[in-house]
């Protein structure tokens, strides 16, 4: 079944400790930098520079993660989209979260 293959590859990815580990040290290295203020109505500016930090390593390691399974980026995001046209409940949710951890205001929150 090839809709699962590169998208299996990206979930194994995003399930795997070290991605959790990499991703918890650059929430913690600015820990301080959102300490009593993400909450605050107005955003600071360092929190969009953050963010993009953070989508940056993100999308740095999928990637790598990604090719060298063996699957070319475009061919995983071509197999997200099948997963989500062919409404696998699974991979919707798989996707959901993927996406939403790159979101901004999701971002804030976590962090």
């Amino acid at each position: 079944e090839q809709s699962g293959g590169g998208t299996g590859t990206g979930m194994e990815f995003c399930l795997s400790s070290e991605f959790f580990s990499q991703m918890e040290t650059l929430l913690a290295d600015h820990e301080k930098d959102f300490a009593g203020g993400a909450k605050e109505q107005e955003h600071q500016l360092k929190y969009t520079a953050i963010h993009k930090k953070f989508v940056g390593v993100f999308e740095q390691k999928l990637e790598k993660f990604i090719t060298d399974k063996g699957v070319k980026l475009e061919e995983f995001m071509t197999l997200c989209q099948t997963a989500t046209d062919l409404n696998d409940p699974k991979m919707k949710a798989f996707l959901d979260v993927l996406l939403s951890s790159l979101d901004y205001l999701t971002f804030v929150d976590m962090a």
